[in-house]
């Protein structure tokens, strides 16, 4: 009897490394575990198959993008995206297009439906927002957005962030510093002496490592997926490992941006969509207004300043040459990753490809920009808090100044934008409604009614411009 017992938990240990396997292979990411151990029956949140990640082919090519009219924008944290997603929410908003939504939430979930349709509409447009997988940081899960946005017929695109810079920005805005200080309170808290902290916690971890800090451009875009399937973690080196992962990127997104070269990265995206200068043109977010807006949201003052959006100056880090080595070694996958995308933007971007095309759309756009900047001027109260800029956005909606319209989508945040195209998009939306589900979505102390309502009058008047001249 003894033997036999033995003899069936072995072949129990071998079925559940096959089925482990297996469900790596598939791309599972929910609890295999919950199946088996209910008696076969799925769990009541069913786990999601996502694209294949154990072996990419080798003949992988780029992505095709003719005739794409959906577009998705996988949103990078700490990449300068806010001015990128207020073009995609104007570009829908212009032409009455449909935005992927999770329910009155600035984030898009992987793990729930979204948004269902307002009456009449048939499919969705665009989805540009953060990713989260339950209450967390979500990461890229190509499988989820394709049910949504087929592939054939989206233009899949994201950007990139210099990953010295982004490690800073990232290490300051997630509050690793605060979790240092608090374990070593003697310290002097200068940035370098909590870096080597820091990287004395990490030092001997010879695996890649991947979460918000360390390779976190990876981490957004799916590389823990590959890590997490033991058949590619023993059979392939690290350069395969990080090369694979390269030609996936390539193959899943047709357009790669990169931060510090916004603006040329634009003029491709307009050329790729076929779309007009108007369609790129931005102003920069008030970084002082998004530090004030998180203030409020949070009810409390950040103790770390974030580096700003789009490039802008920020405070100066002098990192000693052993932290930057450092810090090169344990993001080593984003930066192969981050060098490889920088340079095919240069190629593209090079003197012998359309040299005369190129120049003149970066000259007609730097005009326009510089036009967009003096019409939309910002006046004392445009820099103030979030209370003042509802209140600039009611007296807006009381006025007829329907040529300034846009101008004030600049002045508001992406939560306030998201929050109020679900309420565009929601046939129940009213009143009764909002204050019903008050306390279900996040954020929800910038969800009144008021504001909601003038936000979506703002946006009609922004589309009734673009139809007077079209």
């Amino acid at each position: 009897m003894n033997r036999m017992a033995v003899l069936f938990l072995l072949y129990f240990l071998i079925l559940m490394e096959v089925l482990l396997f297996t469900s790596s292979f598939l791309g599972f990411t929910g609890d295999l575990f919950s199946v088996l151990l209910s008696g076969g029956q799925e769990p009541t949140n069913p786990p999601t198959i996502s694209s294949p990640t154990s072996y990419i082919p080798h003949n992988i090519t780029p992505a095709t993008h003719t005739n794409k009219t959906k577009l998705f924008f996988f949103k990078t944290h700490k990449c300068g995206t806010s001015s990128l997603v207020t073009i995609l929410y104007l570009y829908g908003i212009r032409r009455d297009l449909n935005f992927v939504l999770t329910p009155y939430e600035h984030q898009f979930s992987n793990d729930l439906p979204p948004q269902p349709l307002p009456p009449g509409q048939q499919e969705h447009h665009i989805l540009c927002q953060h990713h989260k997988n339950g209450q967390g940081w979500g990461y890229f899960r190509p499988g989820v957005v394709n049910r949504i946005l087929p592939r054939e017929e989206t233009f899949y695109f994201t950007i990139l962030r210099d990953p010295e810079d982004h490690f800073a920005s990232n290490f300051r805005y997630f509050h690793y510093g605060d979790r240092i200080q608090k374990e070593h309170p003697t310290a002097d808290f200068k940035f370098n002496t909590i870096l080597r902290l820091f990287f004395n916690k990490v030092r001997g971890i010879k695996r890649i490592i991947c979460d918000r800090v360390l390779n976190p451009l990876s981490y957004d875009l799916g590389f823990t997926r590959f890590l997490k399937n033991k058949s590619f973690r023993e059979s392939k080196s690290e350069e395969e490992q990080i090369d694979i992962f390269i030609r996936y990127l390539e193959s899943e997104f047709d357009l790669i941006m990169i931060m510090e070269q916004y603006d040329l990265s634009l003029i491709h995206l307009m050329h790729e969509l076929n779309w007009e200068v108007e369609d790129i043109v931005y102003m920069k977010k008030s970084p002082s207004f998004l530090r004030e807006f998180r203030r409020e949201l949070m009810q409390r003052v950040m103790p770390h300043k974030v580096l700003p959006e789009n490039g802008q100056e920020s405070e100066a880090i002098d990192l000693t040459p052993n932290l930057l080595t450092l810090i090169r070694h344990y993001n080593r996958v984003d930066i192969r990753v981050y060098q490889h995308f920088l340079g095919k933007l240069k190629e593209k971007s090079h003197p012998s490809v359309n040299p005369s095309l190129l120049h003149a759309s970066l000259q007609e756009f730097h005009e326009k920009q510089a036009a967009l900047s003096e019409q939309c001027s910002r006046d004392e109260e445009a820099e103030g808090s979030v209370l003042q800029r509802i209140r600039r956005l009611r007296r807006f909606n009381t006025d007829k100044d329907d040529e300034n319209a846009e101008c004030e989508m600049w002045h508001l945040t992406d939560i306030i934008i998201s929050k109020a195209l679900a309420a565009k998009q929601d046939p129940l939306f009213s009143r009764p409604y909002l204050q019903k589900i008050r306390g279900k979505a996040s954020t929800m102390n910038f969800m009144d009614y008021e504001p909601l309502t003038w936000t979506i009058k703002l946006f009609e008047k922004i589309r009734l411009k673009y139809l007077k001249n079209s």
